[in-house]
């Protein structure tokens, strides 16, 4: 009878969802998709789901990425897309695990290219921080759009902004001498539409500057307007088209990357040109032209090179003939302003230019097609990692939506596909994504919680909940408790792996005050957390077991903690001290180390029966066992009601069509309802 409630559920629980929300079913609205931690319960990363095809292959670092759901839209806490805080910046490592968030550090704010830059010997975060021209509302000091620089104790070190013109949030590059940095620009102006026909035209006239770091001086200024790019060379011929509406200013050109020769020539890509061109450091004059979409690229592309609406070029190497770029090519627009029109599967090029034959020719070193066969019609990255030559370097790509990443390696003389990782639901996307290897120590302390277990009758075990958000050093943690708050008298209970971002573990005996030292590699202490209490449960707050996997577990519990399993006090050997034996079972990680993206979720009850169930909880409680299955029977219940709910929606619907036939065929000048 079990089997046929669960079916019934299964068969009816996504027929209910699709008829009230076409769309957000998918993304987990009830929280399943994100982390949640005990001790830092404000923070609501995305989960990644991690798929590692030759892990011996794959490179040394982390990942980082700016989650977030789309632009223009302020948070809002009626907005489950923005609840506090899961967006911006976010450093993750190879497995998936939360590392580092900065959300709640920027009030949750949209942020781009987050990335390690290392300048004059140190080591910096740098990134894109929106102003007030994306709907929030901000202090004064805040509404202007800039760049942030923080250290690698996650303090914000300086601030540099754009001259005379809004900084946009495309591009923040800095250049390999640690001296200055290429940022992206816009204005609105009016400006000669007559080669489209047109007398004038508004225009969102975007370009780039480049900033001295020590002085904030302006070295270089360029925008598309000044310098000779015409109106009709815009793929976007929906933009052409709109002229007299009320569109505002037609973004014709859509500058979104920049980066710098060696002689201090420029590269820009442009998305709504499909183009990348050269600029002269001098005057700014245009060089030379790659792609296009009206006959103007100064190259001849192979078959099968031409990009379009791209983004992310960067120069990976250059010498007196030849030059190797890289670019994401979208192949495809969000917007269907121009050709290629519809959805056409993105590609990472790695392309080399021959500068010296006439004409200049472009031919595909390395090409890069999504794994799953989707769409990216606007965002992404491509980047190379380590120190080998772009002709065999790993390559790291971002497909920006739903947060997709992969990890190439080249052997036996093909592109592998090495890693592939994505967030657990299509609620958030990235607009680039890096891979550095990173080192930082948080000015802020750990955070350790620690809460009663139920184990049995009269009996109560501790749970300890330990964090540390954006250490990376740190390999294990050292547990002290003892009966009072002073630190001198407590004693070491034991030493944990470190386990993702939150480390859980359960000692068999109650535990009224304590604190945790996290350990590097070599067992030294790098910080310790406050001393904490013990916190009980409310008297009111009792919870029911959820699933059947919880047998054994007390039911006086607070909610983060209600898939902590219990303790299994093994029989002690003959003769052996009880404290022996209590010290050899604290000593144990008694909590199961965590299997890929699903550790923190489950001790935080936020996982799915199925999910929950391969727990193996040993020494069960007969009268736990009693009321799980009791509530098993009523999510039954409550799942076979749902489905005659939509059963009788569905002949609540067949009889209202057939009575409106029935009217229509008494009077045909009766006035009927039309459905919606």
């Amino acid at each position: 009878m079990r089997s046929a409630f669960w079916i019934l559920a299964i068969a009816s629980t996504p027929a209910c969802a699709l008829w009230k929300d076409p769309e957000g079913w998918k993304a987990f609205h009830d929280g399943r998709d994100l982390h949640h931690f005990v001790t830092r319960p404000e923070l609501k990363a995305p989960r990644y789901m991690v798929v590692k095809h030759h892990p011996e292959a794959i490179a040394d670092g982390y990942w980082f990425v700016t989650p977030y759901t789309r632009l223009g839209l302020p948070p809002s806490t009626e907005q489950k897309d923005y609840i506090p805080c899961m967006n911006g910046a976010h450093i993750y490592d190879g497995d998936g695990n939360l590392v580092w968030s900065g959300a709640c550090k920027y009030d949750n704010r949209i942020i781009f290219n987050f990335r390690p830059v290392h300048i004059n010997g140190t080591d910096l975060l740098t990134f894109y921080l929106p102003g007030e021209e994306h709907g929030f509302n901000l202090s004064p000091a805040d509404r202007m759009p800039t760049g942030v620089l923080m250290d690698d104790h996650y303090e914000e070190v300086s601030r540099i902004g754009a001259k005379d013109y809004l900084m946009d949030g495309h591009e923040f590059n800095f250049m390999p001498d640690g001296r200055s940095v290429l940022l992206t620009t816009l204005k609105g102006l009016d400006t000669d539409a007559s080669m489209i026909g047109q007398k004038t035209r508004k225009v969102m006239n975007t370009g780039f500057q480049e900033i001295e770091l020590n002085t904030g001086d302006l070295r270089f200024d360029w925008d598309p307007i000044s310098h000779g790019i015409l109106l009709n060379e815009s793929c976007d011929t929906t933009g052409i088209a709109n002229h007299g509406k009320d569109t505002g200013s037609w973004d014709f050109f859509h500058i979104n990357a920049a980066d710098k020769f060696a002689n201090g020539d420029y590269l820009i890509s442009a998305r709504h040109m499909s183009t990348l061109y050269r600029v002269s450091k001098v005057d700014g004059h245009v060089i030379w032209r790659l792609g296009g979409c009206h006959n103007t690229s100064d190259f001849l592309l192979e078959e099968g090179l031409p990009f379009f609406w791209q983004h992310h070029s960067r120069i990976r190497f250059e010498n007196t003939t030849h030059i190797i770029l890289s670019v994401f090519d979208n192949a495809s627009e969000d917007k269907d302003r121009g050709e290629p029109f519809g959805q056409n599967p993105p590609i990472g090029k790695i392309i080399i230019l021959d500068t010296a034959s006439t004409p200049m020719t472009a031919k595909m070193l390395r090409r890069f097609d999504r794994p799953d066969y989707g769409q990216t019609a606007a965002l992404g990255s491509v980047s190379l990692l380590g120190d080998k030559p772009p002709e065999t370097a790993n390559v790291f790509i971002d497909w920006a939506f739903e947060g997709y990443i992969s990890e190439y390696d080249y052997k036996d003389g093909l592109n592998r596909l090495i890693m592939e990782a994505r967030f657990v639901s299509d609620r958030k996307r990235s607009y680039r994504a890096y891979k550095f290897p990173f080192k930082a120590a948080p000015t802020e302390p750990p955070v350790l919680t620690i809460l009663p277990l139920g184990i049995g009758q009269d009996k109560i075990a501790t749970a300890f909940y330990v964090s540390w958000n954006g250490a990376t050093e740190v390999r294990s943690w050292a547990f002290y408790s003892g009966d009072s708050p002073n630190v001198a008298s407590m004693r070491k209970l034991a030493t944990v792996k470190k386990r993702g971002f939150e480390t859980q573990w359960v000692i068999p005996t109650l535990v009224r005050y304590a604190y945790a030292v996290a350990l590097d590699a070599d067992g030294q202490p790098l910080g310790e957390s406050v001393v904490t209490s013990i916190t009980p449960a409310a008297s009111d707050e009792k919870y029911t077991l959820p699933y059947p996997a919880l047998q054994g577990m007390s039911l006086d519990r607070t909610p983060a903690d209600r898939l902590v399993p219990p303790v299994h006090n093994k029989h002690k050997s003959a003769g052996e001290d009880s404290s022996v034996a209590q010290e050899k079972e604290a000593a144990k990680p008694l909590l199961p180390p965590p299997t890929l993206q699903l550790s923190e979720a489950q001790h935080a009850g936020m996982l799915a029966p199925d999910a929950a169930k391969e727990q193996v909880l040993p020494s069960l409680s007969e009268r736990a066992l009693a009321v799980a299955n009791f509530a098993t029977l009523v999510v039954d219940a409550f799942a076979l009601l749902g489905l005659c709910l939509t059963v009788r929606g569905l002949l609540q619907r067949f009889h209202y069509r057939h009575r409106l036939a029935s009217l229509a065929s008494v009077s045909s000048e009766t006035p009927l309802l039309t459905e919606d």
